[in-house]
């Protein structure tokens, strides 16, 4: 979805504890070219 929308960033938010044991990093990379973060808290991005 992000791909086709054309953003340049993804931000993976509000995960379940059983995510921690992935590398959602990587799943999202798969199919996505750009900058993927998981958020932590206080993270800022400039707009």
């Amino acid at each position: 979805m992000a791909s086709e929308a054309g953003v340049e960033r993804v931000v993976l938010t509000h995960l379940y504890p059983d995510a921690d044991a992935l590398d959602l990093v990587a799943e999202v990379g798969r199919e996505y070219d750009g900058e993927v973060v998981v958020a932590q808290d206080g993270l800022k991005f400039g707009v």
